[in-house]
């Protein structure tokens, strides 16, 4: 599974597999592509996958607090970013950054 590349024209950009070593023994593996994920965000999946294992695995309901943004507000803030001759100048900027750089 670590192995496999990605297609992202078919499939999700992360997998996940939990490993059953023995009756109470588990390994979850998890396989972003990195346009998934970066060190920042594996490290916040990392953060709360375990506060909720410890909460799950006493029995309590999750601890986090409910996400301030949803990632559909945060899609509408970049889409109003854009707008309005945006999305024309940051490309603009990442042509002329990327300039003469081998076409891969």
């Amino acid at each position: 599974m670590a192995g496999r590349p990605f297609d992202l024209s078919a499939r999700w950009p992360i997998r996940a597999r939990l490993i059953r070593l023995g009756r109470l023994d588990h390994v979850l593996l998890i396989v972003t592509h990195h346009i998934a994920s970066d060190g920042w965000s594996d490290g916040v999946l990392f953060r709360e996958l375990a506060v909720l294992y410890d909460a799950f695995s006493a029995g309590r309901p999750s601890p986090l607090p409910p996400l301030a943004v949803q990632y559909g507000d945060f899609a509408a803030w970049q889409r109003r970013q854009l707008a309005g001759g945006g999305l024309d100048r940051q490309l603009a900027y990442w042509r002329r950054q990327l300039a003469g750089c081998p076409p891969r």
